[in-house]
């Protein structure tokens, strides 16, 4: 790429002199604030200059993934995408870029803080109106303590998880622990220690590959609780020894930062495979309208990412017109906590700040012999049990149940004309 700005302007040494920016740099920044003003603009079609630095070199492969994510990722699959499907992939990468900053560019094993995953305008990984999850970076060889206070939960757990590189997508569940198996003090507060060597009450054994914590907080209120100012969990991690304050960045430090977020974005889109029929799991039906038979989450080979180990699950994909509705009849378990709710194709709930898109087992309309039955539809039809689809054409139907007491029975579905109801 040409030194030039145009031809009616001069060289972009030439700007940064005139106006002094190269000199200010080159005086706060020593030899790299200098080096900036000497060298060319480099496209990213060409090649990187021999000398270039780790950071840049890890810059421009972050630069690829988002071009792959532009040209190949948002329209690959056996459906060109609609515009509401591109606009929500735009969406869906400004969020994974908040959140992979939030967790892993920013996030340090050495010096972990719990990290909110998602809230009412940041959504991945399937989140939930229910419920709220943070994220630590740890180390498998090193002792933490996490402390907490109940502020209404019904259920917290914290989940260690496996993997290979950071950002990318968890291998495995390496342990776990849930609010049944701990104790709190009178005043709800408890402690957990968490390390490659612990025992006894209120601890938490690591695996050498144990790279994150995850705690999940389920509420059952009236009102959803991930969109209630007045709720916010009380939750911290520290390591149990001292620790000496982070070094100076530098360019292999934030080299890793860069390629932990850019394994973060790939991990979560383009380096995630298509649903396959072969290898998806039965409780998600690939089938629009109907529901997969509900079953306990399953700590898989390679498959078992970042799920929970005391939920069962339920899914399928809806596909509506817009005179038409999706009726879903089950019969409620005996379980902790039970929702559903709607996504998107990427995993992302619905707008529940200001729609009805989730209902909780409290929230929804069941009758004394467990049954009940849910409309998903573009406008209210009168029914207590709505979900809104916000005129969404398709989308995702996604049910958790927390604990069940034993098997779940199918959820079964109807698809009817809206003017029939």
């Amino acid at each position: 790429m040409s030194d030039s700005i145009s031809p009616a302007n001069p060289s972009r040494r030439h700007l940064f002199k005139g106006i002094g920016i190269g000199a200010v740099v080159g005086a706060l920044g020593g030899y790299a604030g200098g080096r900036l003003g000497q060298r060319d603009m480099v496209c990213l079609d060409q090649d990187l200059p021999a000398d270039a630095t780790e950071a840049e070199k890890a810059l421009r492969d972050l630069q690829s993934t988002l071009n792959a994510y532009d040209q190949d990722y948002i329209h690959r699959g056996f459906v060109a995408p609609n515009s509401t499907d591109i606009a929500d992939a735009y969406r869906y990468l400004q969020h994974l870029l908040a959140t992979g900053i939030e967790l892993f560019v920013e996030g340090d094993p050495e010096r972990p803080e719990m990290a909110q995953i998602v809230s009412p305008t940041r959504k991945l990984m399937g989140d939930n109106a229910d419920a709220y999850y943070f994220h630590a970076s740890i180390l498998g060889d090193r002792n933490y303590i996490v402390r907490g206070k109940n502020t209404g939960e019904v259920y917290i757990s914290m989940t260690l998880h496996t993997g290979t590189e950071p950002g990318s997508w968890a291998t495995g569940v390496a342990n776990a622990v849930n609010s049944q198996q701990f104790t709190t003090d009178e005043n709800g507060s408890w402690s957990i220690l968490i390390g490659p060597n612990v025992s006894g009450p209120n601890t938490v054994t690591t695996t050498a590959d144990t790279v994150s914590i995850i705690s999940r907080h389920y509420y059952m209120n009236e009102t959803y609780a991930a969109a209630d100012p007045d709720i916010q969990p009380v939750i911290r991690i520290q390591p149990e020894q001292p620790v000496a304050p982070p070094p100076l960045p530098d360019d292999a430090s934030i080299a890793r930062k860069i390629r932990s977020l850019d394994g973060f974005i790939r991990a979560n889109s383009i380096d995630r495979p298509l649903m396959n029929p072969l290898d998806t799991p039965d409780w998600f039906s690939l089938i629009p309208n109907t529901m997969g038979q509900p079953a306990k989450w399953v700590n898989e080979k390679g498959g078992g990412g970042w799920g929970a180990l005391d939920n069962a699950y339920s899914a399928g994909l809806f596909q509506l017109s817009a005179d038409e509705a999706l009726i879903i009849k089950g019969k409620m378990p005996g379980c902790l906590f039970a929702n559903v709710l709607l996504w998107n194709k990427y995993l992302q709930s619905l707008d529940y700040r200001y729609r009805q898109v989730s209902l909780n087992k409290r929230q929804m309309e069941i009758a004394e012999d467990g049954s009940f039955t849910i409309v998903v539809a573009h406008q209210d039809p009168g029914h207590k049990n709505w979900l809104d689809t916000e005129g969404r054409e398709g989308g995702i139907v996604y049910w958790r149940f927390l604990l069940p007491e034993g098997d779940i029975d199918a959820l079964e579905t109807k698809l009817v004309k809206f003017s029939q109801l």
